[in-house]
């Protein structure tokens, strides 16, 4: 429901901030909506720390697809976007998987969150 409200506006946001600002602030939230997973006590916590769900798709994919046509050559706007996409939902959600699925076995579920929680702060505030 919060995707809504930042896709009708994303154009303004990008416009406003640039490309890059706002993968970072996107990298940031992310971090902080894992470590926010990590330490749910009650599953209606979910309902707050989900919110942070909206902004991240949907100010991450505004900012994906506006930098990918900024780089595309004349005429090849939808190629490169689709590149993007699959770079996107086909490697990186295939390699987000697999590493988040050794680490859940490995350290746990809560522990998982956390470090990809701690690592996404870390990489967010170094590009600042």
């Amino acid at each position: 429901l919060t995707e809504v409200w930042f896709f009708l506006h994303a154009d303004k946001i990008i416009k406003k901030f640039g490309v890059l600002p706002i993968f970072n602030f996107c990298l940031l939230l992310m971090g902080v909506r894992m470590g926010g997973l990590s330490l749910l006590t009650h599953p209606y916590q979910v309902l707050i720390v989900e919110s942070l769900a909206g902004p991240i798709f949907a100010l991450g994919w505004s900012a994906g697809v506006a930098y990918s046509r900024s780089l595309a050559p004349e005429g090849q706007g939808a190629t490169m976007i689709g590149v993007y996409t699959g770079l996107k939902f086909g490697f990186g959600a295939g390699a987000g998987s697999l590493v988040a699925g050794i680490m859940t076995s490995s350290f746990g579920l809560r522990a998982m969150f956390a470090i990809f929680g701690s690592l996404l702060i870390i990489i967010a505030l170094g590009l600042c």
